[in-house]
């Protein structure tokens, strides 16, 4: 069977999609008028950067591997470009643009949460493909980022019973 991707090719997305969320949250941040919430946010982008430097010492030790068993690789190739195209981050506006573009906090939180929700589906599938070893590491990502999905939805709630 044909190499179609590399494991540290699917780890780079990963990098990249925590790069990019650290620009939101940062610029989100920066356009926060309330203390508490700015706070809030910065911490997020915090721990986007944290994520992004685990990913890539994760990247340097991977070798190319191959799909899931019963999948073809083709297809698998094909399904995981849709979820990074798909992506919010990813599909075709800038996270700077899709900030500006969110109108208000709520719609900001609102924003990082679709974020957050798929960076846990694309991690999920990261997951399978890579080595055994190195699974609990994304596990413990997976984990942080329904974290902060939990935390964004509260934050939401405050935000909308105070409005």
């Amino acid at each position: 069977m044909a190499r179609f991707f590399s494991a540290a090719d699917i780890v780079e997305a990963a990098v990249e999609i925590e790069r990019r969320g650290h620009t939101v949250y940062m610029k989100a941040a920066g356009a926060c008028k309330d203390a508490r919430v700015k706070q809030f946010l910065e911490f997020f982008a915090s721990e986007e950067n944290r994520h992004q430097a685990i990913f890539e010492k994760m990247a340097s030790r991977l070798d190319p591997v191959k799909p899931p068993p019963q999948s073809d690789a083709s297809e698998y190739m094909e399904y995981l470009h849709s979820l990074l195209d798909q992506h919010e981050l990813f599909a075709g506006k800038s996270p700077g643009r899709l900030l500006s573009e969110a109108g208000n906090m709520a719609a900001a939180i609102e924003l990082a949460m679709r974020i957050e929700k798929d960076t846990i589906l694309f991690f999920s599938e990261m997951q399978q493909l890579i080595p055994p070893a190195e699974r609990a590491v994304v596990r413990e990502c997976i984990e942080e980022e329904r974290s902060h999905f939990r935390q964004l939805n509260d934050m939401l709630a405050k935000l909308n019973s105070s409005a």
